[in-house]
């Protein structure tokens, strides 16, 4: 193959195709570009095996038809730094040559066969056209709320493309957001009863999002039940489809829509730079801004604890209605408004501050998203970081422990204790699980080590025989006897308060439970409280699940409406 062309259509051709050429893999073939030279084209193919683009750079000079592999990287780097007109290539078995001017470059190759070749645009007489200056709307609104993180939630890091009569529907969520964005389209071919849903990957539909540059171009569309095809007018995308179960957005927006009380109308490039303003002040633990909606003006907080506070407030001269907080990420939103390009006004339904609010910009678009809960946290954690670096950081006084809970919304855990598992508040010495009675269970398939005492002996129960025979060992009895329950300890004279009969009394002054009780705790815990009653004196307090407020949309879907 031996072709020259201008350099930055090259250029323009290796930018585009690159983005589906795969970071990693196990074969090196991937790595590069497969070029081939007929007429006056040139045709670019890249893939990774799941997502595949093939690009024709057209009015090329050919001076010898053929195919090529060309090193993507080291070819972009050569467009990038010359300064040259013209690129002339010249390939054959042993590797490609470039020429540039007056600078030379030999890039090794490989063998053309070992690359895989991408299918040919397929309608199967149905498909769907749709304007490239829609689409590209369509994408730049729905394809940031995908879900961008390494998760087990495949589903989700795709994006939902509907096909429903006329219409083409794009839908993407992260479980904290949904964006759904429709778009007229002209469906060709039988029409079926049922429509067509498939999750195409997000990085299909920003390889798809390049390669639309032209506004009145028309681009087909082919979904299959594990692929999709995109032709364009020098392009050709593959993507392979996402396999999952999609949440169900539209109960969840039409739930949202029916219990929305409250309508504000923003301005986009107001509030946009009034939350960009908010912001600032944030940091990596407190990343909410607090809104106050009042009737005529709408007030933003944030804090964080060690970057200060912030307070920005836009007047809403049409706005009347009642006071509302509600507490979002910023970045949540300051994304949702600059997918919003050329639009003056945006309109916001919620009812408080504990159910999603939802954005509407016309009929066409939609923005969902989760609120923050308990409004002015983040004025609560910017305090007690205030308050921790008064006291000092390194200080372990009650103040500190206290400002830590408040900053943190939870108890501060104990010097050994595990976080998951935290232990009682009031300890009772020589009263482990090595100290109680073991419970009777099945010796079939147990053996015991000769000469191990366990926790029978020290209970005052039958001995065991060591190693399955010989000689029962003596019960070793207690040093200290168990008093029964009910009964009054009194401390020796001298002792410290809280050390009576080596027990450690509670702040409250109340004595720890006996050891009687200890039992009977398990039988509480199963639903029989008379032993613990008839040990502890008072009735245990069963605790109960309360009903949270949902944090994501996938809550929304398990969550049945109130």
């Amino acid at each position: 193959m031996k072709v020259t062309c201008q350099r930055d259509g090259l250029q323009t051709a290796c930018s585009l195709v690159g983005s589906a050429v795969a970071a990693r893999t196990t074969k090196p073939v991937l790595s590069n570009v497969k070029a081939t030279a007929q007429g006056d084209g040139l045709t670019l193919v890249a893939t990774d095996t799941e997502v595949g683009i093939r690009y024709e750079l057209r009015g090329i000079l050919v001076g010898r038809p053929g195919s090529a592999i060309l090193p993507i990287a080291q070819l972009s780097q050569i467009l990038r730094e010359s300064g040259d007109a013209d690129i002339s290539l010249d390939s054959d078995d042993s590797g490609t040559k470039v020429k540039v001017g007056t600078s030379r470059f030999e890039m090794p190759g490989y063998p053309v066969d070992e690359f895989p070749d991408l299918p040919a645009f397929d309608d199967g007489g149905r498909y769907h056209e749709i304007t490239a200056g829609v689409l590209r709307t369509m994408i730049r609104r729905t394809s940031f709320a995908a879900d961008k993180k390494d998760s087990t939630r495949f589903a989700l890091s795709g994006v939902l493309w509907e096909a429903e009569g006329k219409i083409a529907r794009l839908v993407a969520t992260d479980s904290k957001r949904l964006a759904v964005c429709e778009g007229p389209a002209t469906l060709y071919g039988p029409a079926d009863g049922t429509k067509a849903s498939h999750l195409v990957p997000a990085k299909t539909m920003q390889l798809l999002a390049q390669n639309l540059t032209d506004d009145g171009e028309l681009v087909r569309v082919a979904l299959r039940p594990n692929e999709a095809l995109f032709q364009t007018e020098r392009a050709m995308i593959y993507s392979q489809l996402v396999s999952g179960r999609y949440p169900p957005y539209r109960d969840i927006i039409g739930q949202t829509k029916k219990g929305a009380s409250v309508r504000v109308s923003l301005p986009v490039p107001a509030f946009m730079s009034r939350v960009r303003q908010a912001a600032i002040m944030t940091d990596d633990e407190s990343k909410r801004v607090d809104m106050t909606f009042e009737p005529g003006r709408v007030s933003m907080q944030a804090r964080g604890a060690d970057t200060g506070s912030s307070e920005v407030e836009l007047p809403l001269p049409e706005y009347d209605g009642p006071e509302v907080r509600i507490a979002f990420d910023p970045q949540y939103l300051v994304e949702f408004l600059k997918a919003l390009e050329g639009e003056p006004v945006v309109t916001l339904e919620m009812s408080d501050g504990t159910k999603p609010a939802l954005f509407r910009c016309g009929d066409q678009y939609q923005y969902l998203v989760m609120p923050l809960a308990g409004w002015g946290a983040g004025r609560a954690a910017g305090v007690s970081g205030l308050l921790l670096d008064f006291v000092g950081a390194r200080t372990n006084s009650a103040l500190t422990r206290a400002a830590r809970r408040v900053q943190y919304g939870r108890r501060e855990q104990r010097p050994g204790e595990h976080r998951r598992h935290p232990r009682p508040a009031v300890h009772v010495p020589r009263v482990g699980p090595q100290d109680r009675p073991a419970e009777p269970r099945s010796r079939v398939g147990r053996r015991r080590r000769p000469g191990r005492g366990g926790a029978d002996e020290g209970a005052g129960l039958p001995p065991r025989r060591a190693g399955g025979g010989g000689a029962e060992q003596p019960a070793v009895a207690r040093a200290d006897p168990v008093p029964q329950a009910g009964a009054a300890r009194q401390a020796p004279p001298g002792a410290p308060r809280g050390d009576a009969d080596g027990l450690e009394v509670p702040r409250g002054g109340v004595s720890a439970p006996p050891l009687a009780a200890v039992q009977p705790r398990r039988e509480a815990a199963s639903g029989n409280t008379g032993g613990y009653v008839a040990a502890c004196g008072f009735a245990p307090r069963l605790h109960r699940r309360k009903r949270r407020n949902p944090t994501t949309i996938l809550d929304l879907e398990r969550t049945p409406p109130r």
